[in-house]
């Protein structure tokens, strides 16, 4: 019964994430009204929704006293105790990140070429460009927010277990860029097999910046969205662009 009670936290976390990302989608139904009273001509699908998860940055990071008690909350929950092996074992994965992207870069791009797949290589040059838009809206949302980095806000609350991190926590980088690569796996194979096990990877490495102590909640949310709307609109603004070329 206790270890129910240890993981609760975590378990809610993942449901707000999940009720956070449907609640997004329905931002969508309001667009008629817009088009009818501000006479607006938005833009294509993708480029939209991208616009739409932009917005929701900016209002899931509005200063409101309650959702940054729920913030905080949830966050000294996962942040709590020490248990050396298991945040160990995150501090590894959170630095794969780094590693990960140059290499699933290039291991995709000599695939594709070796296999002479000018469908795969196209994909290649899409995933390098996903990975350097999500990584440019990251970090200007970095330097426009300066959101202090949690441990150092609630230096009695928060355990501070990654030392080699910048001054800014909003949005979370290494969950943007873990989830834009999962997107592009997705995106490129389209097998269930690739897409789960990126998917997860993605997620743990969210789950690790929040154990760390180095980001909130919110921070890991905003950057798996970005990092999955980004795969999404170079993707489509590609499709599109070679549909006008034919």
């Amino acid at each position: 019964m206790s270890s129910f009670f240890y993981y609760k936290p975590h378990i809610k976390f993942w449901l707000q994430t999940l009720f956070s990302t449907l609640a997004f989608n329905g931002i969508r139904l309001i667009e008629p009204q817009i088009k009818f009273h501000f006479n607006l001509h938005l833009p294509t699908n993708y480029l939209k929704q991208y616009i739409y998860i932009l917005i929701c940055l900016l209002v899931l990071h509005a200063p409101k006293a309650k959702s940054q008690s729920i913030d905080l909350k949830l966050l000294s929950s996962i942040n709590a105790r020490q248990y050396p092996v298991w945040d160990n074992l995150m501090l590894g994965t959170s630095q794969s990140v780094y590693g990960l992207m140059p290499l699933s870069f290039a291991t995709s791009m000599a695939t594709a070429y070796y296999q002479h797949d000018n469908k795969q290589i196209r994909n290649a040059w899409r995933s390098g460009a996903n990975l350097l838009l999500a990584g440019g809206i990251t970090t200007g949302l970095k330097y426009i927010v300066n959101r202090p980095r949690p441990f150092v806000t609630y230096p009695n609350t928060i355990t501070q277990r990654d030392k080699g991190v910048g001054p800014y926590s909003f949005p979370s980088g290494h969950t943007t860029f873990a989830f834009a690569m999962a997107t592009n796996l997705s995106l490129s194979y389209k097998k269930w097999y690739i897409t789960v096990p990126a998917y997860a990877y993605a997620s743990l490495v969210g789950y690790s910046r929040m154990r760390l102590g180095v980001h909130y909640p919110s921070d890991v949310l905003c950057g798996a969205l970005i990092g999955i709307g980004s795969g999404f609109l170079v993707w489509r603004l590609d499709e599109l662009y070679l549909a006008k070329h034919k």
